[in-house]
């Protein structure tokens, strides 16, 4: 099992300790593809910032999404 990185990039978050996930780590945590979690960030159905070429979200973030 692939282990899942935190990554230590500020996000806007409702909770303080909230963990920040990169694109893959997210995909892998939905368990979607890649693409189809870029369209949802693009699109703004899941909060996420991107910085530089890459995407990041919070835990909250998908938990919202989910429970949606």
């Amino acid at each position: 099992m692939t282990q899942i990185k935190q990554v230590p990039t500020p996000l806007a978050s409702s909770q303080p300790n909230d963990e920040v996930y990169t694109t893959e780590d997210a995909a892998r945590i939905l368990k979607c593809g890649k693409q189809s979690l870029l369209r949802k960030f693009r699109s703004g159905e899941i909060p996420a910032k991107k910085k530089r070429k890459r995407w990041y979200t919070t835990h909250s973030n998908l938990l919202s999404y989910v429970n949606s």
